[in-house]
C-alpha cells in the first residue's frame, strides 16, 4: 500500500496527514484513508470521469473525530485548498 503525507494550514493550524492508498480503480477512482484511530479520521475520495473537456473529478470528504461546532469551518477550508491540489497536480500531469 502507497502512503501519501499531505501538509495543510485549517483553521491557522499546520496540520499533517499521513493518508494510505485503501481503493484504487485505474482511470477510476482513488480513496485514502488516516490510519484507523487517528485524530482526526480523514477519508478523501477521488473520482474521474471524461468529459467533452477532458476530465472532471468529482471530490468527496469525510471527517471523523472534528468537533461538531468546527467541523463546517474545516470543511470551508478544505474546500478552499482542493483547487490548489488540483491547479499543481495538472501543472505536475503537464511537466
Amino acid at each position: 500500500m502507497r502512503t501519501v503525507s499531505q501538509v495543510r494550514k485549517v483553521m491557522g493550524r499546520r496540520t499533517e496527514l499521513d493518508l494510505t492508498v485503501t481503493e484504487y480503480a485505474p482511470g477510476g477512482y482513488l480513496t485514502l484513508r488516516t490510519a484507523p484511530n487517528s485524530r482526526p479520521g480523514v477519508t478523501q475520495r477521488y473520482g474521474v470521469r471524461a468529459s467533452a473537456n477532458g476530465c472532471q473529478v468529482p471530490f468527496s470528504l469525510e471527517l471523523d473525530g472534528v468537533p461538531k461546532m468546527a467541523e463546517r469551518l474545516v470543511r470551508a477550508q478544505l474546500g478552499k485548498q482542493i483547487p490548489m491540489v488540483f491547479d499543481r497536480l495538472g501543472s505536475l500531469l503537464k511537466a
